[in-house]
């Protein structure tokens, strides 16, 4: 299955994985495509079998790196009384360019060979975020079937070990949902905070209940996570809208897969909004499916039929 194309430095980063769960003979695999000479092809993949690279979302790019999340691999050896890491369950770091096919940098956490085991993976994207005021600053965050969020240093990944502020034989910073995370995480940053939303039934709701978890990354040294609200109840993936990049942040959520309404969240304090065609429900939705922002109308497509919603 081919995940999200992303374009960096003239070069196209096609991530591959898995056509449904672990089917076949595959490995995860990053594909890159020279935009000028599209004959000069290179490629990464995991070591061990299956590992796919997780969509819905796909790679990342900070502008020098390419960043993919990966899912359980099989058949992991032991050798010397520990078994030997072939790229599963993981964040990896690639390189661009000429430096691509070089040895990627990575974090997985310690725990990995259990979350092979248990079919336990990567259950999103990383999303790349700079946080002036925290120590350190250029961040990653990844969510994990487990339930787990993983906060990361993405100029530092530790290969396997532990993600920032986790202690003792913790692997990550915070357990934010009771059951899985498989999603499409969206991040963003209003004048009160930087926010992750994802869906996920959440441990803590300080305000509001439902299947949309939004937590705060707050700055420190090393910043750490907290929960900030709950709301809605659906199978999509959140996107963000705001006025001019931080003002008037609304988080917009499809509902449950199969006939569904579009909901509206204030994105400070997850306050349900109103608006015109909330009551609409849309017939033939699919999980996973993120709405589009363009032009004024919040679009959300459907087996067979494209709904448009006015924001004016």
């Amino acid at each position: 299955m081919i995940d999200v194309v992303i374009s960096a430095a003239g070069t196209l980063y096609v991530p591959f994985g898995g056509l449904f769960g672990d089917c076949g003979n595959y490995n995860g695999r990053v594909v890159a495509i020279s935009t000028a000479d599209p004959t000069n092809v290179k490629s990464w993949a995991t070591t061990l079998n299956a590992g796919g690279i997780w969509a819905p979302g796909g790679a990342s790019s900070d502008g020098k790196y390419v960043y993919v999340a990966t899912g359980n691999t099989e058949g992991a050896q032991m050798v010397g009384g520990a078994y030997v890491w072939g790229g599963g369950d993981a964040v990896i770091r690639l390189g661009t360019g000429a430096a691509f096919t070089d040895a990627p940098a990575y974090f997985a956490p310690a725990n990995w060979h259990n979350l092979d085991v248990a079919d336990l993976d990567m259950g999103t994207s990383p999303i790349l975020f700079d946080q002036p005021g925290s120590t350190p600053s250029h961040l990653a965050i990844v969510f994990a079937k487990v339930g787990e969020a993983y906060l990361l240093d993405r100029n530092d990944l530790p290969g396997v070990g532990s993600a920032l502020g986790a202690t003792g034989t913790a692997n990550s910073t915070k357990k934010v949902v009771i059951g899985q995370i498989i999603s499409a995480p969206v991040l963003y940053t209003t004048k009160t905070a930087t926010y992750a939303s994802f869906k996920g039934k959440a441990v803590t709701c300080p305000t509001g209940s439902g299947s949309l978890t939004t937590i705060t990354i707050t700055p420190g040294s090393p910043p750490s996570l907290a929960p900030a609200w709950c709301g809605g109840a659906g199978t999509g993936s959140p996107i963000v809208t705001t006025s001019d990049g931080t003002n008037d942040a609304i988080v917009w959520l499809m509902g449950t897969e199969g006939s569904g309404q579009l909901q509206a969240f204030d994105g400070d304090t997850g306050a349900t909004l109103s608006f015109a065609g909330s009551t609409v429900s849309i017939p033939n939705t699919r999980r996973y499916n993120a709405p589009i922002a363009a032009k004024g109308k919040i679009y959300v497509a459907a087996d067979g039929a494209v709904v448009a919603f006015s924001l004016h």
